[in-house]
C-alpha cells in the first residue's frame, strides 16, 4: 500500500509541474490530500512541489 501512494504522490509531483490547471485542482482538494497519513514525506515534496511553482506562476518569474 505504501509504494502505491508513493508512486501516485510522486505522478502527481510530475502532473503539476509547468501545468496551472493541475495545480489548481491541487489546491481545491488540499484537504483531501492531507488525510493521507500513509507516506506523509511523499506527499510533503509533491505539495512542495506544487507550491513552489504556483508561487512562481504568480510572481511571473
Amino acid at each position: 500500500m505504501t509504494d502505491i501512494f508513493k508512486k501516485a504522490f510522486y505522478l502527481l509531483k510530475l502532473l503539476a509541474r509547468e501545468n496551472q490547471r493541475v495545480q489548481h485542482h491541487i489546491m481545491e482538494r488540499l484537504d483531501i490530500l492531507l488525510d493521507v497519513r500513509v507516506v506523509e514525506s511523499d506527499l510533503a515534496i509533491a505539495l512542495k512541489e506544487v507550491r513552489s511553482r504556483t508561487r512562481r506562476a504568480v510572481s511571473g518569474v
